[in-house]
């Protein structure tokens, strides 16, 4: 699939596509952009101590939470991947999954070593480190 942006002007786009791929299911799945936004929004918060500039090529793979223990069956879902590059975030990819009682939400955010290097150094930047 060619990537879409993710912007208010992409709404009905992204809308449709989700509306494709979850066919007649509504519960456990993405149904709108505005869900995929609040995805942006979460996974922004996450890498909120790396600068913006540094973002570019983050890859993350979501997949919503399964029903309750006691529902009974498996349910069908919606697992997106979402991808920065320099001008925002674009939905990368939407296909269908299946998600079983109790499983929780899959949040993966894939990043590059250098970004890791940069996250752990705005991690320990707080700190002083002294000798032993």
């Amino acid at each position: 699939m060619k990537p879409i942006k993710i912007a208010d002007t992409n709404s009905q786009k992204i809308n449709t596509l989700l509306d494709q791929v979850n066919g007649r299911a509504k519960s456990f799945t993405l149904t709108s952009r505005q869900e995929v936004s609040r995805l942006v929004e979460m996974v922004e918060k996450q890498l909120s101590t790396l600068p913006k500039k540094q973002w570019n090529g983050v890859s993350v793979r979501y997949k919503p939470a399964g029903p309750s223990k006691s529902y009974k069956y498996k349910a069908k879902t919606t697992a997106v991947e979402i991808t920065r590059k320099a001008t925002g975030w674009f939905l990368s990819d939407v296909t269908t999954d299946i998600v079983y009682p109790g499983e929780t939400e899959v949040l993966r955010i894939n990043i590059t070593n250098d970004q890791a290097e940069a996250l752990k150094a705005a991690a320990v930047a707080k700190f002083n480190v002294e000798a032993e």
